[in-house]
This record gives C-alpha cells, structure tokens and sequence, in this order.
C-alpha cells in the first residue's frame, strides 16, 4: 500500500487484506511487548505469572483502549510496509550508496567463500567429511545468493529474495524472461489484478 492510499474510504482501507497484514502483525508484536514489560523487562529475571495478573485485571475499557491504539498503529505503520522491505532487501536511496557498496562486498566475499567450499571435491580427498562440506556450501551458495554476481544486494534479505527470483525456473529448465510472457496470458484476473506495479523489482 502507497501513502496515497491513506485517501481511501475507511471501508476499502480496513478490509480483510489488511486486517492479515497490517493488524495482525502489528497486534502481536505491541501484546508480545506489552508482555515483556509486564513481566519486568528489560530487567534480569521475567515473571510471566506478573505478566498474566495484569492481563487478568485489564477492564473492557483498558482492553478497548489497547485494541484501539494497535488499530491506530497499524493503520500509521501500513503505508511505510513496502518501503521498510525495500530498506531490508538493500534497496537502498543514493545517499547510502557508500554503505551499498560495501555491504554489496562483504556479501560478495561471503559468495566467494561458499563457492571456494563447494569446489574442495577437486582439491582434497572425498572422504565423508569433504563431501558433507562441499554439499552444505553448494546448498547454501543455491539458497543465499543469486546466479548472476550483478544481482548480489548489500544485504542478505536481498541476496536470498534475489536468488529465489533468479533460481526460480532452475529446476524445471526455465528461462524468467523467456517463460513469464507466456505464463502471463493464462493467468487469472485476481493474480494479474495484484501483479507487483512496474518498477518495485
């Protein structure tokens, strides 16, 4: 959701799909914070059972009022959702494009590592250990990071997003910008509806 979409109808902003993304999430994580300073965070020792008191003694209107003030929270955060991702993934703006470029290369020395550990078959004997090695790096290079080295995003919620975009046609032989065209006139009206706007990716 784009911050024009604050504009909308109350109707149309606080319907099902955001009660699953906005309200839920932010209701968990406000209640789990509730109930760690409830139980004597950030102290050394938590009394979950001075935690459940205070949650057995909340009133209706205490428990309006918290229902009330995540609503609210929710409804404040829901349009910053995508740009926060976009922040994690190492989309990053052009002012931070010193802090782009090095963490774009700690996270290609990372790639290098696990592409040098996935090729010690060649170099050393292939004994059980070797093996289970070179198979945990390959996996981890498969998972983590994308084919092309272009691709590599300074963080590593970006490489593993880029590298399911990238790998995704692998294991049936695809080609992305080959198939997509084709998988695209035979999808439904609600998947084509919520297609990603041009230019997120």
């Amino acid at each position: 959701m784009s911050l024009t979409a604050v504009g909308r109808p109350a109707g149309e902003m606080l319907g099902g799909r955001f009660f699953v993304i906005g309200y839920v999430p932010v209701c968990a994580a406000f209640l789990f914070v509730l109930l760690l300073v409830w139980a004597g965070a950030p102290g050394t020792t938590l009394e979950w059972s001075e935690a459940w008191r205070r949650v057995d003694a909340l009133g209706a209107g205490e428990a309006l009022l918290l229902v009330f003030g995540t609503v609210v929270a929710a409804l404040v955060l829901h349009p910053f959702q995508l740009p926060f991702v976009r922040l994690l993934e190492g989309y990053w703006p052009p002012w931070c494009a010193g802090a782009a470029r090095w963490g774009t290369s700690r996270q290609k020395s990372r790639m290098e590592r696990l592409e040098r550990a996935s090729r010690d078959l060649t170099d050393g004997d292939p004994t059980g250990p070797v093996v289970r090695r070179a198979g945990l790096a390959h996996d981890a290079l498969r998972v983590r990071f994308p084919k092309q080295p272009h691709l590599v995003r300074p963080t590593r919620l970006g490489n593993v997003l880029a590298a399911a975009e990238d790998r995704w046609g692998d294991p049936y032989g695809w080609d992305g910008p080959v198939v997509w065209p084709r998988l695209y006139t035979v999808l439904g009206g609600t998947a084509k509806a919520n297609r990603p706007a041009s230019g997120t990716h």
